[in-house]
């Protein structure tokens, strides 16, 4: 089948290389994404709705991929369908922007998974406006999931243990928790609403 990646991603897909040039995004789905209902499948136009935008150690590191996630979350632009990274989902049409715990197979924590919406003539095609403006920084809300530990978050969020407002000196955090941090220089995408 022909394919094609939808004009919704384009615009977004054009904005983030012009800032990272040597970023990896894939988006057709290889022989596995096949197997299964995917985005990174063509739909029934022939559409490729998904675009993943793989984290590396220069350019588009962890940090920027965070940067990008918050800039999607903030815009809120109706195109998107579903973001997906570091095991947190948030839809706009399940839980009206609200990120939930995912628990799939993979676990979004070398890239971040942008789906849009389908249809037979996807518009509009303009700029989602991302690095129109740097994203706001504050304090966020961090949503606990298995595994996760105060010395683990404080490193994938370049912030230190004392940040924690809501941490009592426990080597662990209950699983379901909001954990309040401050976001510094990378703020948190999981802001509780």
């Amino acid at each position: 089948m022909n394919w094609k990646v939808s004009p919704l991603l384009v615009p977004v897909i054009d904005e983030v290389r012009q800032h990272y040039p040597e970023i990896v995004i894939g988006t057709i789905g290889d022989a596995a994404h096949q197997q299964e209902v995917s985005d990174h499948n063509p739909d029934q136009w022939g559409y490729v709705c998904a675009a993943d935008f793989m984290i590396a150690d220069h350019g588009f590191n962890w940090d920027a991929c965070q940067g990008f996630v918050n800039r999607i979350v903030q815009r809120r632009d109706t195109r998107m369908a579903y973001l997906i990274f570091n095991r947190h989902f948030m839809s706009a049409t399940i839980d009206g922007w609200h990120w939930r715990t995912y628990d799939g197979s993979d676990p979004h924590t070398n890239h971040a998974h942008l789906s849009v919406i389908h249809g037979p003539n996807p518009h509009p095609t303009t700029s989602w406006h991302l690095f129109d403006q740097e994203p706001a920084i504050g304090y966020g809300w961090y949503h606990v999931v298995a595994g996760d530990n105060p010395k683990m978050i404080a490193a994938m969020y370049d912030i230190t243990v004392d940040q924690f407002y809501e941490w009592n000196s426990r080597d662990a955090l209950k699983i379901g928790e909001w954990v309040k941090v401050r976001g510094g220089s990378n703020p948190l995408t999981g802001y509780k609403g």
